[in-house]
């Protein structure tokens, strides 16, 4: 390794010795002492400075400063960067990049800081011709930078420090250090030259102590860093547009080279080109004289809004500076170049006082701001104070319109102010007052009138470079005059309705602002405490333990000045009693006012009744017990002699078979419905009438809502042409053959004539009973109540109820609603609505919601005694049906599963033609006959009393001494024509009332009773003499034995 390292320091030392050179560093051997290195920290970077000779130190505006002045960090401007480069000789060169902003820190707002990077290298050579493989060193230096004014001793002093790191590489051989750099600038204020070229001046002082730190180690010992004492001043002259002048002297002392002198000077021309030369007395340089020159840019030279903003900037310049030093007998011209970009505008200030959102007292209004300052050295700041009265709309119009106009880049931003002056109170120039102990500026407006008022400051160079004041990011402030925000008036609006939530209704606090200013986001809380609890109007203990709730808080964005306006408020508690509700405006004071003192209201209130009074939504409130009969369908429409007309007795209330067959087949399509006619020739009628009576019969049909091309009429028609036997009832049987028949194909449509024509059903009522709906009552109180009504209305027969329940509610018991009108039925199958009124001791009155219960309708239906069947012909003693037997198997097993049967009775019926004894025979025969079928179809379907064989069996007729009738309460059965017919209704009511006993309803007549009514087939009639000539199966059940027992002694 040893050998290694001689073998490589063969070869660098030359170079390193060489590269001292370049700077300008004489190498005096001296084996009996270290000498200083680290000649790299020798270099200051950049290009301006090196054309005046490196004098630096006392030296203000330049970024490269600090390297020789850390002071001079202090004075940097709000932002800055630079580059440079330099290209030496021998294949070596030079770089650095730094860049500087000022930052806000806990004790100054104007602490700057930097950060820097500087490399040197050397690169690959070989002066052994190959003997040895090629070597290369470097230097990279990096700093950072910080600076701030003493402003406890002078604005003016700044101190500042460097904390630089530093590795420098010989081949592989490699040594770094970290060092410390000190030092103080001066600068006076600028002051004013009265004659001569130029406007003002600036002198500026430094000294500086750099290179302190631990020595670099290459190999064995450590080499000294150049510590260095530096000294300088500079003097600064000049106009913004005109030509200025900087003049500078260093002094600096480096260990072991001893003390130098050098000078500089440099002159720009209209702020654009730039001048400057030095000369360096030091012996240790190879060159003394250096020369140098600038050119600077800012947006002053585009005057498109693209290139101003996308080449430097708005309110940036941009220098470019070319630095050279003179040859000697060693050397050539050496060159250094950089470029600068800086802002040129006025730098950041803030609002200082009123603070955005401050409300004042009218009268005098003051507004300050921060002083701000041009880091141009001559160039000079306006400001321009605009004030702009806001109409209550909470924002800024023009003073927005400004910015927005800044934004765009617009070129003709004074124009427009200038033109929009008399939207502002407006102050510029002459008018401020400059507090420089503070660096603050203000300005006194006399007697401001009251309002709301928005304000922006303006600042703004000899070249239009333009900066708002700011503050946390706002470039308009805000203050408002005095508003006077009162409350009026509390009051609460009880809710009406007695509910079981915690509603109690609307709070409503009327305010209004008496002063002179809109009040603009301002709070209003409203706090509830329970001052006495109390249940159904019995006051409990005094609540002292209970807390404020804030009931609602909400933030009321503006209230203008004069104006008045009230707030609705919901108020929602569960605790019963009495309150006390408080209303308490910009709590806190948050709102500075004329008077503080009516900003607070609270009232007591009572809580409103709260629970229910409800039923069911559903309730059975009446049961109808009725029979269901099936009468025999009779296909046959019988006319009047010649007439085609189809009377009323086929579709009469009770027994209407031609609706049965219109509602059965008004959906299907698949049966085909046969009309045929019949005409009695022998008594004068033809076979057109008979068409006529088809047709009618059609037409009907059609009517009800059967598709006519669903029903055939056939041509051929059935004549009777034999007169009836003269014993027999002639006209009745006359009647009997004027008939038009309906039917379908029975052989192919079977199951359609079974379902069509089996028989005609009639529900009649037997008895009503009506039931009470419950209510169940459960609401409480605060205060008593006086009084309380239950209301009951019907939704469609309009009928109504009152009923005072005050003692209901007030025992929480349950109600049983009973209506005592003598129409009941009214109310039944139906939507009835109800509701409670309560009053209660404070005239206040309270509803429950309005509610609606279904008073719903029960019915049972009665299997009636009789199961009947139909139809003969008279005159014949074998039964004309085809019954659906299925059908009858049904009715049958229904009454089986009722009762336990003894006898089973076949009874027949006849109509009242022909003699009565032949009748009678006529309908024992019929019934023998059916019995026989019966017994036929459906002796092994029938199971009769758990197995068991019928008991016995009877067959009898009853001829034409029973004809079909029904026995019906005579209420109920009036209700029920009521509501089926309010004509035949009126008609029956005046025949009972005429006295009356037995009145034409075809094919019926009604008998009437004193409270019964009997509704009897007439005999008359075609149709009521169909209906006669039945048979009647009758399934006679036990009579059902009860036993009491009783105890024994």
């Amino acid at each position: 390794m040893i050998v290694f390292l001689e073998k490589k320091a063969s070869k660098v030392i030359p170079t390193w010795l060489f590269s001292i050179a370049l700077v300008g560093l004489a190498a005096t051997p001296a084996f009996d002492q270290v000498r200083s290195g680290g000649a790299f920290l020798k270099v200051l970077p950049g290009a301006r400075h090196q054309g005046m000779a490196g004098s630096l130190t006392g030296v203000i505006d330049e970024l490269h400063a600090l390297y020789a002045n850390p002071g001079a960090t202090g004075f940097l401007r709000p932002w800055q960067w630079s580059a440079a480069y330099t290209e030496w000789i021998a294949d070596s060169y030079n770089l650095s990049f730094s860049y500087g902003k000022q930052l806000r820190t806990p004790w100054s707002k104007h602490t700057k800081f930097a950060l820097g990077i500087q490399y040197q290298g050397i690169r690959e050579f070989d002066s052994t011709k190959g003997a040895q493989p090629s070597a290369s060193a470097s230097d990279l230096l990096m700093t950072a930078s910080f600076g701030n004014p003493l402003n406890f001793l002078s604005k003016n002093l700044s101190f500042g420090a460097n904390v630089k790191y530093l590795r420098s590489d010989l081949a592989n051989v490699a040594a770094s250090s970290l060092i410390l750099d000190f030092g103080l600038l001066y600068r006076s204020n600028r002051f004013t030259f009265k004659k001569g070229p130029f406007e003002y001046g600036i002198v500026s002082v430094g000294v500086a102590l750099t290179q302190l730190g631990q020595g670099l180690q290459f190999i064995a010992e450590d080499t000294p860093l150049p510590r260095s004492l530096r000294a300088g001043a500079a003097l600064n002259m000049g106009t913004h547009t005109g030509l200025q002048m900087q003049f500078s002297a260093d002094y600096k002392n480096i260990r072991d080279e001893g003390g130098s002198i050098s000078f500089g000077a440099e002159a720009f021309l209209f702020n654009v080109i730039g001048l400057r030369g030095g000369y360096d007395f030091g012996s240790n340089n190879l060159s003394q004289f250096s020369f140098g020159m600038s050119l600077r840019f800012d947006d002053r030279f585009f005057l498109t809004k693209t290139a101003k903003q996308q080449i430097f900037g708005r309110n940036n310049g941009l220098r470019i500076d070319l630095a050279g030093q003179e040859k000697n007998i060693f050397f050539p011209v050496t060159y250094r170049a950089g470029v600068s970009h800086y802002p040129v505008g006025p730098e950041k200030f803030e609002f200082v006082d009123p603070i955005l959102g401050t409300d004042l007292k009218p009268g005098n209004v003051q507004l300050t701001w921060n002083k701000t300052h041009d880091p141009d050295l001559y160039d000079t700041i306006n400001y321009l104070l605009m004030v702009e009265e806001s109409d209550s709309k909470a924002q800024s119009i023009y003073l927005n319109q400004l910015i927005d106009k800044l934004e765009k880049g617009d070129q003709d931003l004074f124009e427009w102010i200038e033109k929009n002056r008399s939207n502002f109170y407006f102050a510029e120039d002459s008018g401020f007052q400059i507090a420089r102990d503070r660096d603050e500026v203000s300005f006194l407006f006399e007697q401001f009138p009251a309002g709301d008022y928005f304000w922006s400051v303006l600042a703004y160079d000899e070249d239009r470079h333009i900066r708002f004041a700011e503050k946390n990011g706002e470039r308009i402030s805000h203050f408002r005059i005095l508003p006077d925000l009162q409350i009026t008036g509390l009051s609460f609006d009880p809710h009406s309705l007695i509910t079981e939530d915690d509603y109690q209704g609307e709070l409503k606090i009327e305010v209004s602002n008496a002063g002179l200013a809109s009040a603009k986001k301002f709070s209003l809380i409203v706090y509830d405490s329970l001052l006495t609890s109390a249940t159904n109007g019995v006051m409990g203990q005094k609540r002292s333990d209970e807390p404020n709730r804030p009931l609602v808080a909400m933030t009321i964005k503006e209230l203008r000045a004069g104006a008045d306006t009230t707030f609705k408020i919901k108020w929602n508690t569960n605790l019963p009693g009495k309150h006390l509700i408080t209303a308490i405006f910009d709590r806190g004071n948050l709102i500075q006012e004329e008077n503080e003192s009516n900003n607070l209201q609270a009232k007591a209130f009572y809580t409103i009744p709260k629970g229910a009074f409800k039923t069911k939504q559903s309730v059975v409130a009446q049961v109808d017990t009725v029979y269901e009969y099936e009468l025999p369908f009779i296909p046959k429409v019988y006319f009047d002699h010649n007439s085609s007309e189809v009377s009323n007795s086929h579709s009469s209330l009770f027994y209407s078979p031609l609706e049965t067959l219109a509602t059965r087949l008004v959906k299907r399509t698949d049966v085909i419905l046969i009309l045929q006619g019949s005409a009695d020739f022998t008594n004068g009628e033809s076979k057109g009438l008979a068409l006529k009576r088809v047709q009618a019969v059609k037409d009907y049909l059609v009517d009800l809502g059967l598709n006519k091309r669903l029903i055939r009429t056939p041509e051929n028609i059935q004549v009777i042409f034999k007169n009836p036997n003269p014993q027999l009832d002639t006209p009745w049987v006359q009647e009997e053959r004027r008939y038009v028949r309906i039917f379908v194909n029975e052989q192919q449509n079977r199951q359609e004539f079974l379902e069509l024509f089996h028989s005609v059903p009639i529900t009649l009522p037997k008895s009503k009973t009506f039931l009470t709906v419950p209510f169940a009552a459960n609401v409480e109180y605060s205060v008593p109540a006086v009084s309380g009504v239950l209301y009951f209305s019907s939704l469609q027969s309009m009928r109504t109820d009152t009923i005072n329940i005050i003692e209901i509610l007030e025992r929480k018991e349950t109600f049983h609603w009973r209506h005592f009108s003598n129409q009941r039925s009214d109310w039944v199958s139906q939507e009835a609505g109800y509701k409670i009124i309560v009053k209660d001791s404070l005239g206040r009155s309270f509803s429950t919601p309005k509610q609606n219960v279904h008073l719903s309708l029960h019915t049972e239906n009665k299997l009636p005694e009789k199961i009947i069947l139909g139809m003969a012909e008279f005159r014949e003693d074998n039964p004309n049906l085809n019954p659906d037997w299925s059908n009858i198997l049904e009715k049958v097993k229904a009454q089986l599963n009722l009762n336990r049967i003894q006898k089973v009775h076949f009874i027949g019926h006849a109509c009242a033609i022909g003699e009565s004894p032949y009748n009678e025979y006529l309908s024992k025969k019929r019934a023998a006959k059916f019995y026989e079928k019966f017994k036929k179809r459906l002796h092994h379907s029938i199971s009769l009393n758990n197995g068991e064989t019928f008991y016995e069996i009877e067959i009898r007729g009853e001829g034409e001494h029973e004809p079909f009738s029904i026995e019906i309460g005579k209420l109920n059965f009036l209700e029920v024509l009521r509501k089926r017919s309010a004509q035949e209704y009126q008609y029956v009511r005046e025949q009972i009332a005429a006295g009356v006993t037995e009145i034409n309803l075809s094919p019926f007549i009604l008998k009437v009773e004193s409270d019964q009514v009997r509704l009897e087939s007439n005999n008359n009639s075609p149709m009521g003499r169909q209906i006669n000539r039945r048979i009647e199966i009758l399934l006679e059940p036990f009579e059902t034995i009860e036993f009491t027992s009783k105890a024994q002694n």
